[in-house]
């Protein structure tokens, strides 16, 4: 389960992926697990490339992507932390875009 949430520290949405169509067939919590993950790496994907696009058009904004990066370590780690000992997770700000 913690791997659905600390993969995409290295992999971004693939790691997730991965594991909802692998161990995710085969067991409910890790597919829940994935899911949720693969919700919030949807979201922040869409949120940086929105970020980036308002960045390019209005000069001077670039610094809007600066803080979304330590915002999405932390919340992924607080995320792989609760999966560790059993909890399930609800990204808070995440888009329920794969059920």
């Amino acid at each position: 389960m913690p791997a659905s949430h600390w993969l995409p520290l290295l992999t971004s949405w693939l790691g997730p992926l991965v594991v909802l169509l692998t161990v995710g067939e085969r067991n409910a919590r890790v597919r829940e697990h994935a899911k949720e993950s693969l919700n919030f790496e949807v979201t922040f994907c869409l949120v940086v490339l929105l970020a980036a696009i308002v960045a390019l058009q209005l000069p001077g904004t670039l610094l809007w992507l600066a803080p979304l990066w330590p915002v999405w370590i932390v919340t992924r780690l607080w995320a792989t932390s609760r999966s560790l000992v059993g909890r399930p997770v609800r990204y808070p700000v995440s888009l329920r875009i794969i059920r």
